[in-house]
Order: structure tokens, then sequence, then C-alpha cells
């Protein structure tokens, strides 16, 4: 354990330099405010009421590998024209992108 020793005197002197220089509390504030942001923003996604937001499309892909998706494509791209044009909210979040 005696090759720990220098690692740990160069971690320890880095840990007092960056908190005797306000970086340590700096960079603390700053991920309290993302993690608090993203926290927000999730929370706004989930709960939000606006177009499309209680209409769900839930695609299920269960062992199909790639060639399986081209031989069944014109299913799939029959299915999401259903969808669009089924599902009003649908199309008004396609429509604003």
């Amino acid at each position: 354990m005696p090759e720990l020793a220098p690692i740990v005197t160069i971690a320890k002197l880095t840990m007092w330099e960056a908190s005797r220089r306000k970086l340590l509390i700096a960079v603390l504030v700053l991920t309290v405010v993302v993690v608090g942001a993203t926290g927000w923003g999730f929370f706004q996604l989930r709960y939000s009421k606006g177009p499309g937001g209680g209409a769900q499309i839930v695609v299920n892909v269960q062992a199909m590998d790639s060639r399986s998706f081209l031989d069944h494509s014109q299913d799939i791209a029959q299915a999401v024209r259903e969808a669009m044009l089924n599902m009003h909210a649908l199309n008004d979040v396609v429509s604003e992108i």
C-alpha cells in the first residue's frame, strides 16, 4: 500500500487547492442547479397537458433483427399512417416540427 501514498497526497492537495480557490463550491452549486433543472424539466414533460400530452403511441419490438424490420417496413409505415390519421394530437405535434 505504500505506492498509494503519493496518489492520496496529491488528491488531498488538489482538493485543498480547489476549495481554497472556491472552485469546489462553484462546481457543487452548478451541479445542484443542473440536477434541479433536469428534474424540473422531466417533471414538466411528464405532467404536461399540451398538444399530445395525453396521447401515447406504444411500439413493441420483440426480437426483430434488421432483416425482419426491412421485410415488414410496409406494415410499419401503414401502422404509422393509420395512427397519424386517427390521432389528431399526434398530427399537431408532427406539424409543429
